[in-house]
């Protein structure tokens, strides 16, 4: 059975396991939502996909677009898709999401499966002696961890996903290889999400690309979603809660933000940000921005600090100079 409105199969028939641990369809959020529109939109217009988003963590773009990658294959002839994450662990949490989705489809769209080991689903018939006559749809979803720099180098591949890439080792190397497996044709993908990782290091790759798109010097379609996105990410302030001038300055800045979505905020970096190299408000601008320009903000001890840095590049954003003829 093919179902090409992937929003629509995902929420009747996928399953994905809550934080709560509750296996439950998967209905889409609204950066979810952002995403697919952007894609059907590129589809209409036979366009092949390129995008790269930059994100704020646990917005559910890696889990949308496992069902993304599992649905091209599991509807589709001839399709590989594949997923290459940024650690194993990653890559057997988004690989275990993909075996969800099959093993809890109604069994009336569900593909042929000849196997699924190795961190990859086969969509071929495992009957080794009917697969002349009904071989399935030769499809299939392999899931592989970056630093396995030779990945994708053999084979075509139609649909590709690249998680977390700011945090790869080698991600010059490795996507070089990735990129010449995906023929720039109209019906296939390349799709590179991750949070910002500095702009040096292993995250200089990504933030190279997020550059290039934005500037227009590549054809990636960049997409941002910053971190109050997420209805999930507030708490009640308590009572004596008073806003200091940094906070009252975000607030103007994104009139979304709310008490409790400051609170919520207030709350990560006291309790949960900050390193040897970083302030807790530095690593909460790189993994939880309001905009690009705090994602990539200078990582380490730097002698002014990134928040009045931000608040100075947006002020001057702003700004309307006037240009005098002498």
């Amino acid at each position: 059975m093919s179902i090409k409105n992937l929003q629509f199969y995902s929420e009747q028939f996928l399953k994905i396991l809550t934080k709560s641990n509750e296996l439950l369809p998967f209905c889409f959020n609204n950066e979810q939502k952002i995403v697919d529109n952007t894609i059907n939109s590129l589809k209409k217009d036979n366009t092949p996909v390129r995008l790269i988003i930059l994100k704020a963590r646990q917005l559910g773009i890696s889990t949308y677009f496992t069902s993304n990658i599992y649905h091209q294959a599991a509807t589709n002839f001839y399709v590989k898709s594949q997923v290459v994450a940024d650690d194993e662990e990653n890559t057997a949490n988004l690989f275990n999401m993909c075996k969800r989705y099959h093993q809890f489809s109604p069994e009336i769209i569900r593909p042929m499966k000849r196997y699924s080991n190795k961190k990859a689903l086969v969509f071929e018939n495992p009957d080794e002696k009917q697969r002349e006559t009904n071989p399935g749809l030769l499809s299939s979803v392999t899931l592989q961890t970056s630093n396995k720099v030779t990945a994708g180098r053999s084979g075509t591949v139609t649909h590709l996903h690249l998680s977390e890439f700011a945090f790869w080792a080698n991600a010059g190397l490795t996507v070089t290889g990735l990129m010449q497996s995906v023929p720039y044709k109209p019906g296939t993908s390349i799709c590179i999400e991750s949070t910002a990782n500095g702009v040096a290091g292993r995250g200089e790759e990504f933030f190279k690309r997020w550059q290039a798109a934005k500037s227009g010097d590549s054809d990636f379609i960049p997409i941002f979603f910053p971190w109050f996105d997420n209805p999930e990410y507030e708490i009640d302030p308590g009572e004596g809660f008073k806003l200091d001038h940094l906070e009252k300055d975000l607030m103007d800045m994104y009139p979304v933000l709310t008490e409790r979505k400051m609170a919520w905020r207030r709350y990560k970096i006291a309790n949960e940000m900050g390193s040897a190299l970083m302030r807790p408000e530095e690593q909460f601008m790189q993994e939880y921005p309001s905009c690009p320009d705090e994602a990539f903000i200078k990582s380490g001890r730097t002698v002014f600090d990134n928040a009045n840095i931000v608040k100075m590049i947006n002020d001057l954003k702003s700004v309307t100079f006037t240009t005098w003829e002498l």
